[in-house]
């Protein structure tokens, strides 16, 4: 399927800080809240020949922690999946933010 129209994704404070409360509310306080990918990681995806957006597909992995799996998208809507991948993000918690609306 073919990507939407482009658009301005960014949202406020107050609209990121009521969806990630709303997240942690609904799950237990043990509950993965973020997950963390290094610049070079996402990069490396974005910079790929024809990469025009970045898709996070959800997954678990075999001891039943979630996982994330970066693929970059081309102009068509279909995924890179012949060229770099990511995965193995750092979890908060245990990395976490300093106290912050967004994870408070």
């Amino acid at each position: 399927m073919s990507l939407p129209e482009k658009k301005d994704q960014t949202i406020t404070l107050d609209k990121a800080s009521t969806l990630t409360a709303n997240y942690r509310t609904s799950n237990p306080p043990s509950a993965i809240k973020a997950a963390g990918f290094w610049n070079e990681s996402v990069q490396q995806i974005l910079d790929q020949p024809g990469c025009v957006a970045l898709r996070m597909y959800f997954g678990k992995n075999t001891d039943g922690s979630i996982a994330l799996v970066l693929v970059g998208v081309n102009q068509n809507g279909d995924d890179l999946s012949a060229g770099v991948m990511s995965d193995d993000h750092f979890p908060c918690p245990p990395f976490c933010s300093a106290p912050n609306p967004l994870n408070s």
